[in-house]
């Protein structure tokens, strides 16, 4: 199964030990130039209507326009599903599926670059938690575009915490993710395009969020 859908089962249980790394002195990024607003969707004939993130009420979404870098945006999806017996967290996100790959066997392959944005009641930094005594997953903490944000995965995976939602990034090279990150820019009316994000929402970074308007 490809690497975004495993990444539910991680978050709260116990897969990896370690204890959370040092703050990254170096974390902070500047604002690239703005992206064009999202282009409308085409149905397919005869086929349900394709998800438009202009229209999307429930929490603010981030992407990197129709392409970045030379990768053309490749598909926007939805998921919002019931939590499912075992599992503490939820599938419940958007994401923007920059480029395409090509799978040498069965299990497939990640695509170059995905934006996926959660609202920040289901998906936080204090859900990577391991072992009731509190350690947490491993991870870099940073400063992204003025907001708390975190590495993980070997700097190939990174969440940026604002407002009330959770930007995950993921991606093969970290300096390209880096430049994403600073490249991201509102999707719908409720994010914001300013070089600074706005800071996280009371409880998003400990968890005590609750969701609902």
């Amino acid at each position: 199964m490809r690497r975004r859908i495993a990444l539910l089962s991680a978050i709260g249980i116990a897969l990896l030990g370690g204890l959370s790394a040092s703050a990254d002195p170096g974390g902070s990024m500047q604002a690239a130039s703005a992206p064009s607003a999202p282009s409308a969707p085409s149905a397919p004939a005869g086929g349900p209507a394709p998800f438009d993130p202009r229209s999307f009420s429930s929490f603010a979404l981030y992407w990197l326009g129709d392409r970045f870098e030379g990768l053309p945006l490749q598909a926007t999806t939805r998921r919002d599903e019931p939590l499912a017996r075992g599992e503490k967290v939820r599938a419940d996100f958007v994401g923007f599926i920059y480029g395409d790959c090509f799978a040498s066997d069965e299990s497939g392959c990640p695509p170059p670059l995905e934006v996926q944005v959660w609202p920040a009641c289901v998906r936080s930094l204090a859900d990577y938690t391991l072992t009731p005594a509190g350690e947490a997953l491993p991870h870099e903490r940073a400063t992204v575009r003025g907001v708390p944000a975190a590495f993980f995965e070997n700097g190939l995976r990174l969440e940026l915490y604002t407002g009330k939602a959770t930007i995950v990034i993921f991606g093969l090279a970290r300096a390209q993710i880096q430049r994403a990150a600073a490249a991201l820019r509102g999707a719908n009316a409720l994010a914001s395009s300013a070089p600074t994000l706005p800071p996280p929402a009371r409880g998003a970074l400990n968890g005590t969020l609750a969701c609902g308007p």
